[in-house]
C-alpha cells in the first residue's frame, strides 16, 4: 500500500541490473481520508474536475462496493456480517488511487509493467481501459494471464484480508507483463482500516466443535 512518501508521480526503483525494468508511468493519491495527505499536493490541475467530480465520486461509489463484498464473504464463511468491515470508519478508513499508464514497448523480453509483488490492502478495485491481456497471476508455479474484459471491475484480495480471514482468502502473487503495440491504463483502489487499527485472524466457526468431531473420528477408526 502507497504511504505519504511515494505519494505522487513517478516509478518503482531499480535496485540491480539484473532486475527487469519497470515499463510504468503511474501517479499515486490518497484519496481518503479527508486531509490524509498531509498537505501534500499530488491531485492533477489538469482537467480542473478530475479530483473534485470525478475522482471523489468513484471514490464513495467504489467504498460502497467494498463494503458490500466484505460483509458478503464474512457471510459466505459464516462469520458474523461485520467480522471485516468492523475494522473499518468511514470517517478515517484510508483509501489510495494509482493511475497506471503502460506505453507499448518495443522489448517486452526485457521489461515488465510491474515485477511481481502481493497487494499490502485489504482489498484492490482494478478497472482496465484501452486494452487488456497485461495482468498475470501465479497459479502452480507457473504465470497465466488473467482473463479481465476491459471497462470491468476486478477485485484483488490483499495481504491483510488474508490475516483477517485466517487464510481462507488468499492474496495472489501478480504481475503486469508489457506488450509491443499496444499501450494500457488502468486504476487502482486500495482499501484499508485506518493504519493504527490491529487486526486479527477471525476464528473458525465451531472450531472446537471441529476438533471433538476431528477426535472422535480418529477413536473410532475411521482415519
Amino acid at each position: 500500500m502507497p504511504s505519504i512518501d511515494n505519494m505522487g508521480y513517478g516509478r518503482n526503483f531499480v535496485k540491480s541490473e539484473d532486475e527487469p525494468l519497470d515499463w510504468i508511468d503511474r501517479l499515486t493519491m490518497k484519496a481518503a481520508p479527508v486531509g490524509g495527505d498531509e498537505g501534500l499536493n499530488v491531485w492533477p490541475q489538469n482537467p480542473t474536475q478530475f479530483q473534485g467530480k470525478v475522482i471523489e465520486k468513484y471514490v464513495k461509489q467504489a467504498r460502497n462496493v467494498m463494503d458490500e463484498l466484505l460483509e458478503a464473504l464474512a457471510e459466505a464463511f459464516s462469520l458474523e456480517r461485520n467480522a471485516f468491515l468492523k475494522y473499518f470508519n468511514p470517517e478515517n478508513s484510508e483509501m489510495n488511487v494509482r493511475v497506471n499508464y503502460y506505453p507499448p514497448c518495443p522489448r517486452p523480453d526485457l521489461t515488465l509493467g510491474l515485477t511481481p509483488h502481493t497487494d499490502g490492502s485489504v482489498l484492490t478495485l482494478l478497472i482496465q481501459f484501452e486494452a487488456s491481456g497485461g495482468l498475470q497471476i501465479l497459479k502452480d508455479k507457473q504465470w497465466l494471464t488473467l482473463p479481465w474484459p476491459s471497462h470491468t471491475l476486478l477485485v484483488n484480495v490483499g495481504d491483510l484480508l488474508e490475516i483477517m480471514s485466517n487464510g481462507r482468502l488468499k492474496s495472489p502473487w501478480h504481475r503486469v507483463v508489457t506488450q509491443m503495440d499496444v499501450e494500457r491504463f488502468s486504476v487502482a483502489l486500495f482499501y484499508n482500516p485506518p493504519s493504527r487499527v490491529e487486526i486479527e485472524p477471525e476464528p473458525k466457526p465451531n472450531q472446537d466443535d471441529d476438533a471433538m468431531e476431528e477426535g472422535r473420528f480418529r477413536k473410532g477408526g475411521c482415519w
